[in-house]
């Protein structure tokens, strides 16, 4: 009463309070879940040749039943034990797995093991929709994200079903949900699907390294547009994270000596349009959400609008350099413009990280930085200097560099936490 009464008096009924005990709970209720799981399945394995078919089949299904009808009476008819309730109901979704498994094994079903992940999947996929539980949801998406890579190295093709369910099912759910973990799942899924589809369409080679250097744009351009959504804004950083560091990482490997000397090999080769096709449509439909990014900031104000600018200005900077790159297959150009791009790229995270009050993204810039110029001084230092020279400096200006930057990390990071206060 005495809290009410607070809360009334200075206008907090409607304020959400972050819980960190809930949160421990949550997480301790999916550890134990998870623990329960692995000794059930291990007790049952371990005597399951001397279990009758029918007692076998029977204890499946009895434990299914329990687990599930437990966990929903803690959570729902009770709902004084949500966080137990939802680690049971975690636990039912790893026993139906199981018992997927189990079933095949008693009865010798002799079908192929990828098989059961979209049973399991299918199976707890409704549980995940119906009670809106995230870390059942999680699992959904990591087994749809199995099927399908495994699938692909069985088959030797890619699967063409995966990106439907992807897209129709998982991924509608990871926003009603609100489930940021399941949607990082879905989307590295999908980019390893592009990937199995592209190879084995021996659309392989440097088209490759630029499709994915421009789908960490497009990515990114992605998360932009989430930030005009009010409902959908928090997810704008996974999409920009995921983008940054896709870009960088594709970036970075394209600058690496043999690499280069092999992308300029194929360049200077006579052009065939139909290996570039997935990074032309990848950069043109990045280009197309920086148009739409800058249509619906006209009605932006004040600093956020700066900051959107800056990064529609980056991303429609790299997709021009990127399309240029290829008509100009010279060494010496591409070693300057991929450096210039990487040390960029780290600075607008940095950037980015405090304009935006993210942590992650200044932590984010500092490593690819460090990266980038850790790899650059072997490349230069080890041709050009003697061997002592070489490691001595190298151990200064590590020492020296991870002290800066430390200090440098540290200042950003506590600014912003002290903005966010």
């Amino acid at each position: 009463e005495q809290a009410r009464l607070l809360n009334a008096r200075y206008g907090l009924d409607g304020v959400p309070v972050k819980s960190t005990t809930s949160k421990i709970v949550k997480a301790l209720s999916i550890i134990g879940a998870l623990l329960v799981g692995a000794g059930v399945t291990l007790f049952i394995a371990s005597n399951w040749d001397e279990i009758p078919k029918l007692a076998r089949l029977a204890m499946i299904l009895s434990v299914i039943l329990a687990v599930n009808i437990s966990g929903y009476h803690l959570r729902f008819t009770r709902g004084d034990y949500p966080a137990t309730g939802m680690g049971l109901l975690f636990l039912g979704s790893i026993v139906y797995g199981a018992g997927i498994w189990l079933t095949a094994q008693t009865y010798h079903i002799s079908s192929l093991y990828h098989s059961g992940l979209l049973l399991w999947f299918a199976g707890i996929t409704p549980v995940a929709w119906l009670l809106e539980l995230g870390p059942v949801l999680i699992v959904s998406a990591g087994l749809l994200t199995g099927w399908s890579t495994i699938t692909c190295l069985e088959f030797n093709t890619a699967n063409y079903v995966y990106p439907f369910l992807a897209a129709t099912v998982v991924l509608p759910l990871c926003y009603t949900n609100r489930s940021r973990i399941s949607l990082a799942i879905i989307i590295a899924g999908l980019c390893i699907w592009t990937f199995q589809a592209i190879d084995y369409h021996h659309l392989d080679g440097p088209s490759l390294i630029f499709f994915y250097i421009a789908l960490g744009i497009f990515l990114y351009t992605v998360g932009v547009l989430h930030t005009f959504s009010d409902k959908f804004s928090e997810f704008s950083p996974l999409y920009k994270m995921l983008g940054s560091v896709m870009f960088f990482f594709f970036l970075y490997w394209m600058s690496l000596e043999p690499v280069t000397r092999e992308v300029i090999i194929t360049l200077k080769a006579p052009f065939h349009l139909l290996p570039w096709v997935p990074f032309i449509s990848v950069a043109a439909l990045a280009a197309v959400n920086d148009v739409v990014a800058v249509m619906l900031s006209k009605n932006l104000e004040g600093p956020s609008k700066k900051l959107l600018h800056r990064e529609i200005i980056f991303t429609a900077c790299a997709i021009v350099v990127l399309a240029l790159m290829p008509a100009a297959p010279y060494t010496a150009l591409y070693a300057v413009l991929t450096n210039l791009i990487l040390l960029a790229t780290s600075l607008s995270l940095i950037f980015l990280g405090y304009g935006e009050r993210k942590a992650l993204f200044v932590n984010l810039g500092f490593i690819s930085f460090a990266a980038h110029f850790v790899t650059r001084y072997v490349d230069w230092g080890w041709r050009y200097l003697p061997r002592s020279a070489f490691f001595i400096l190298f151990g200064v200006l590590v020492l020296a560099g991870a002290a800066f930057m430390e200090k440098e990390r540290k200042k950003l990071v506590k600014r912003i936490k002290a903005d966010n206060e």
